[in-house]
């Protein structure tokens, strides 16, 4: 299945504000957690997905400066894809579903930059 949250303003590293969205694709692979453990699995999703964009994004500045390979948002979106996944996936393990894929489908600067 698809998740495509919607797109939310989030403070880089240095404290800009951008807008960000992402796009999760997953499945569930343990329908006894999905319908147990919480109470609607396809809504667990979508506010662990905010919460870890939330704090993914926190971990870089949105362009990189020249200094010493630094990593960012825009230059270095696979890296950042990969950990996005990575914290979706240990947050719905519980609610036994499987990330299969989570990209940034939306990145720009807030308008009052």
């Amino acid at each position: 299945m698809t998740l495509n949250n919607n797109k939310q303003k989030v403070n880089d590293q240095l404290g800009n504000p951008i807008i960000i969205g992402i796009v999760v694709i997953w499945k569930v692979v343990n329908t006894a957690k999905a319908v147990f453990n919480v109470d609607n699995y396809t809504e667990y999703l979508s506010i662990q997905c905010d919460s870890a964009l939330r704090n993914i994004v926190r971990l870089y500045p949105y362009d990189a400066s020249n200094e010493d390979n630094e990593k960012s948002l825009r230059g270095s979106s696979q890296e950042v894809a990969d950990k996005l996944k990575a914290e979706i996936q240990s947050k719905v393990e519980i609610a036994g579903l499987e990330i299969l894929e989570a990209k940034i489908t939306h990145l720009s600067y807030a308008p009052e930059i």
